[in-house]
Formats: structure tokens, sequence, C-alpha cells
């Protein structure tokens, strides 16, 4: 498996397969218009791939067989994948993703959808240039459970699970470098 991209984050899914994340090289002076691969299936750029812990493709991943497409692709349409965790009670994947410009965001991550960018966004390219003339939706893509604008630079989340605090048991935290914020 060849990675392209920044990001790589791993998490082990119940089933024991592997995820893993792959982001798109964007920063200050690289528009996000240059950087297409994240809704491209030929392209492990900005998205969720699933493997085996043997490096072989599960066969219910949503891509195999399809011509053209990467068949370790789980999920696409994402910017700068920073934290993933799966969720303690459901099993769900969760996912943090830093934004251009704003529009940072999370989201419950679910096999073979297209979480949208660069086609859709809350963000703006660090030009200060709207991305998609400020296209928030689009059909057949998903919109993000929680997004922050002016963004907050979201990294590593993880779920609750100790004895200490009962009261937060299931609860998502995440660390955001910029003025040194803790999100739940």
């Amino acid at each position: 498996l060849e990675g392209d991209g920044t990001g790589g984050r791993l998490v082990q899914a119940r089933d024991g397969s592997l995820l893993i994340t792959s982001a798109v090289p964007e920063g200050r002076g690289i528009t996000s218009t240059d950087w297409p691969q994240p809704q491209q299936l030929d392209s492990d750029m900005g998205k969720v791939l699933r493997i085996n812990t043997d490096g072989s493709i599960p066969n219910d991943n949503p891509f195999v067989g399809r011509t053209g497409a990467r068949p370790e692709i789980f999920a696409l349409g994402f910017r700068d994948d920073q934290g993933i965790a799966i969720h303690p009670r459901t099993g769900a994947l969760w996912l943090s993703e830093h934004g251009p410009r704003g529009g940072d965001e999370i989201n419950i991550v679910d096999k073979g959808k297209n979480y949208g960018f660069p086609e859709i966004s809350y963000g703006h390219d660090y030009s200060g240039q709207p991305l998609n003339h400020d296209r928030t939706a689009s059909s057949g893509m998903e919109q993000p459970v929680y997004f922050w604008t002016p963004d907050i630079g979201p990294v590593g989340i993880t779920f609750y699970t100790g004895a200490l605090f009962p009261a937060g048991q299931g609860y998502l935290f995440g660390s955001a470098p910029r003025g040194g914020a803790l999100s739940t």
C-alpha cells in the first residue's frame, strides 16, 4: 500500500481491520483547487483507507472491483484528517478534520461516503477566497456532526472511557494547539 499526502493516523476497527487517514498537502500559498484528489477514486489523498493487518484489502470495502478506483478506499472527501477514534459503544469511526481558514469538522465516517472536500466546505482558502462559491452542501455529500468557524485547528480526539468521571462516559474529547483548547 502506497500512501499519498500527509496525516497518517491509524486505528483498529472492531472487525480487526486497520483504518488509516491520508490528507492532502495544503497550506499557505496552495489553494484547494490545486489538490482535487480527495474527490478522485484513483488517489489515496484525502481519504480514509481500510486494510487488513496483513496488508491485504478487505473484500467488503466499498470500491473493491470498481474500475479506476483504489480498492483500499473506505471513505473520501477529507482535507486534513488529524484525529480518529472508534466510539466505545457503537464502534463508529469519528474523525477530526482541520479545514482551511475555518471549517474545522468532526465527522462520523461511514463506509463509501463522501465528506465533500474541496467541493463543499465551511472554510476558505488561505488566500481568503471562498471554496466553490461558499458552497456548504451538495447532493451525495455528507455534513459534519460539528464544525468550527473560526477554526481551532483540531488534532487528536479520544472518547472518555475511564471510571474517575462517570458523567463523562462516552464524551468525545478533542485537542487543538491553537490557544491550547480542549473541546468536548
